[in-house]
């Protein structure tokens, strides 16, 4: 009887799939595509219309039932929780072409961003290509100008040189704080994030690496416990992705990296208000002057190459 049941609201679900899966989604950003293949509009004429991926029910019935993930259905809101992902959204991967892009200096600095043209370039959709946008608009890559709309941010000397000041002074006061744990917990915090950041190295992700990198920093600032640092971090997080960033296109060497943070950590850990600070400059400053000079010859050999 109960498996009668089961097959009969399984028959239900499908009609309904049917229908749905011929009704457009709404305008706009929506959770997750799940009627057509995103960038595409419209299903193509005389073909089948997509099924809609469905999530397997919260309450299981012995025949194996599963119900609609469409927004449309009544079910899903009974489903609730995380629903299954890919490991890289279609937003993510766009986000991550642009900065590859900027960073090779196929969209250059000052260049703006044509949404139109971009998209289909990337064959994606304008909604999603927007959100790629704003994402990398936070990380300081792009920039939003006064009648020009959005145009690729210019990352010359200056720019280097201002945030390794801000980072030297602020970092210190982080990294100075951090040290002085009264119970210990800001230092588990850092090792737990050093240790995410050795095994992103180890595995050769260069996006997870990345990711880690920006981690790190973030729990230096975050372990001062200090309320005006954690305010002004989502502010000087873009500028300091943007840094990192640059730093690692033009060196492309993660064992350096790996082994000037490790001398980074070993300071904090160490507790030596001294070694702290002259290693937080070091640890960036250095960096910055060697970055300037390395982006410099590469400018030079790019002008000697045309000539």
């Amino acid at each position: 009887m109960l498996c009668r049941r089961a097959c009969d609201h399984r028959r239900e679900v499908e009609r309904h799939l049917h229908r749905t899966s011929r009704t457009p989604c709404p305008a706009g950003p929506s959770p997750i595509p799940v009627h057509r293949a995103p960038g595409r509009s419209s299903t193509p004429s005389g073909s089948e219309p997509r099924r809609v991926p469905v999530v397997p029910s919260t309450a299981p019935i012995e025949c194996g039932l599963t119900i609609c993930g469409g927004c449309m259905s009544e079910h899903a809101a009974q489903a609730a929780g995380p629903r299954p992902v890919t490991t890289q959204t279609r937003r993510d991967a766009v986000v991550d072409e642009l900065r590859r892009a900027i960073m090779a200096g196929e969209l250059e600095a000052g260049q703006r961003v044509r949404e139109v043209h971009i998209a289909q370039q990337l064959g994606v959709s304008r909604p999603t290509l927007r959100e790629a946008i704003y994402q990398l608009i936070h990380e300081g890559l792009l920039e939003q100008q006064p009648y020009r709309g959005v145009v690729v941010t210019s990352i010359d000397e200056k720019f280097i040189t201002d945030i390794a000041a801000v980072r030297v002074a602020l970092e210190t006061l982080a990294a100075r704080a951090l040290a002085d744990d009264p119970d210990g917990s800001r230092r588990a915090a850092l090792e737990a994030a050093w240790q995410e950041y050795r095994d992103a190295h180890g595995s050769q992700d260069a996006a997870r690496l990345h990711q880690a990198h920006i981690a790190l920093h973030r729990t230096i600032w975050d372990g001062s416990d200090n309320t005006m640092l954690k305010r002004l971090w989502p502010t000087v997080e873009a500028q300091i992705n943007v840094a990192i960033t640059v730093d690692e296109s033009t060196r492309s060497d993660p064992d350096r990296a790996l082994n000037v943070h490790e001398q980074l950590i070993d300071a904090i850990l160490g507790g030596d208000p001294a070694v702290i600070e002259a290693e937080v400059e070091r640890h960036t400053r250095a960096s910055a002057d060697e970055l300037i000079e390395m982006i410099a010859e590469r400018k030079r050999r790019g002008e000697g190459s045309e000539a």
